[in-house]
């Protein structure tokens, strides 16, 4: 992606930090993009795609060097302008980063069935944890 001065802009390109050992062949890899708020009130856009299967703090770090790389005088806010490979979840502006990053971690480790589960619960903290207990997976049709 070009920036307005028309140089790659590196930070809208490549996802910051790896994914987590606990990443699976059959599970998502979900994304988060964050974009700096006050660049956007600006009328531009300035942000980050971030592998969001990583500890809170982690993403936390990535989002402020995402801020200070901004042009904004005073750039310390941000919001999730749009996700990918989340299933079934639904992300909204302001998903605390805990969150994302419990959610993430489950989707990496089982797939979409946690992505139901997590809806189905609206991310309630305690019932999170039941996802194994609940699900009881899928079978082949006896022919």
């Amino acid at each position: 992606m070009k920036n307005e001065n028309n140089q790659t802009d590196i930070l809208t390109e490549q996802p910051l930090g790896e994914p987590t050992p606990e990443t699976k062949t059959g599970g998502l890899r979900p994304y988060i993009y964050v974009a700096s708020l006050s660049d956007y009130n600006a009328g531009r856009l300035h942000g980050v795609w971030l592998d969001a299967n990583r500890a809170p703090e982690e993403l936390q770090a990535s989002i402020n060097m995402m801020l200070a790389a901004s042009d904004e005088d005073v750039a310390e806010e941000f919001a999730i302008h749009d996700y990918e490979e989340w299933g079934p979840v639904h992300l909204d502006e302001y998903t605390p980063l805990d969150m994302i990053s419990r959610v993430a971690k489950g989707l990496a480790e089982h797939g979409a069935p946690f992505g139901h589960w997590a809806e189905y619960v609206r991310f309630g903290e305690d019932d999170m944890d039941r996802c194994e207990e609940g699900y009881r997976g899928c079978g082949a049709a006896e022919a």
